[in-house]
């Protein structure tokens, strides 16, 4: 930890940030390398926040992947409703498209991401 210090940065972004090739190497190899890592002049704050969005865009895509899939088995002929309340149309899983009275649009990853933020849902049509 004081090597670190030393050099102005924190040690557990430095680790964080190499965990994959610090596991890889042996304790005196591992402090070796921590110690050449911080003398480098490299924002490790920097790095590690940039693996964690990415792998959050990662997770939030596959799981809208996951979303298109259930969509399209599971809500044919249901309704599609902006967060106002407003009708865009019905689900027509087959064409994979979204058909209202003002055209259509495609039901594709783009729409489950709209769904998983809240922008439009997905119900049944109201009786009445």
């Amino acid at each position: 930890m004081g090597i670190a210090k030393r050099h102005g940065k924190r040690l557990e972004d430095i680790a964080t940030a190499f965990r994959e090739r610090l596991s890889t190497l042996s304790s005196r190899e591992a402090y070796a390398y921590i110690r050449s890592l911080a003398a480098k002049d490299l924002d490790f704050a920097a790095i590690v926040s940039g693996k964690e969005g990415a792998i959050r865009a990662a997770t939030e895509a596959q799981s809208a992947k996951n979303l298109l899939s259930s969509i399209l088995a599971k809500s044919h002929g249901l309704t599609v409703v902006k967060r106002d309340g407003t009708s865009l149309g019905r689900i027509d899983a087959h064409a994979q498209v979204v058909m209202g009275q003002g055209g259509s649009f495609p039901v594709n990853l783009r729409f489950a991401m709209a769904v998983q933020k809240g922008q439009v849902t997905i119900r049944r049509a109201s009786l009445g």
